[in-house]
């Protein structure tokens, strides 16, 4: 695995848990506090999963279909389409 990549999950881990401390907070304002803290957390996962898995996947999906249109084209075919398109 490229350390570039490893180093960059090291720190998105470190920036999902710089939530924690506003997550376990007691005292006054701890209910806030909790609140916010769950937001950054929550957001900074979700938005690293979708950067990890749902952009990688909806490009291996348009590459495909790329792929497939542009061998028609070298080939002298229409491309194959499907129904609704």
């Amino acid at each position: 695995m490229n350390s570039g990549t490893v180093l960059a999950g090291i720190e998105r881990l470190i920036s999902i848990t710089s939530g924690r401390p506003l997550i376990i907070a007691t005292g006054a304002g701890a209910l806030s506090r909790f609140a916010m803290g769950l937001v950054i957390a929550s957001g900074i996962a979700i938005g690293t999963l979708f950067t990890l898995f749902v952009v990688p996947a909806v490009y291996v999906m348009l590459a495909g279909d790329h792929s497939r249109v542009h061998e028609a084209a070298e080939a002298g075919l229409e491309p194959e389409t499907r129904p609704g398109e």
